[in-house]
């Protein structure tokens, strides 16, 4: 068999210009995409569980902070109702001393 004429033998040359450079941008796409897809796999299995916990403890912060702030708003009432019984029987403990002509007590 003859060789073709068209064709030209395969020379270090014509591998390094033409050749070498399509196999490396091949190569190169190849382990890019494999790269992406095992980063995109690894990102999210590490990832998710990640802002999952994050989403439970805000969860959980948020209703702790509720939680407590309804414990305040509590105590407040619980202030107010006490100073108001304080003031009332103040001012009686200060009628009866001041009718029994008693003299207040020094704290």
């Amino acid at each position: 068999m003859l060789a073709d004429p068209r064709k030209q033998p395969l020379t270090a040359d014509i591998f390094n210009r033409h050749i070498l450079p399509q196999l490396k941008s091949i190569i190169i796409k190849s382990v890019e995409e494999a790269f992406d897809t095992k980063f995109d796999q690894k990102f999210e299995e590490k990832i998710r569980p990640f802002e999952e916990k994050m989403e439970e403890y805000h969860q959980e912060v948020v209703g702790f902070k509720e939680e407590v702030m309804g414990e305040i708003k509590n105590l407040r009432d619980e202030v107010a109702i006490t100073t108001g019984q304080y003031q009332r029987v103040d001012k009686r403990v200060t009628r009866v001393e001041d009718h029994l002509q008693l003299p207040p007590i020094g704290y």
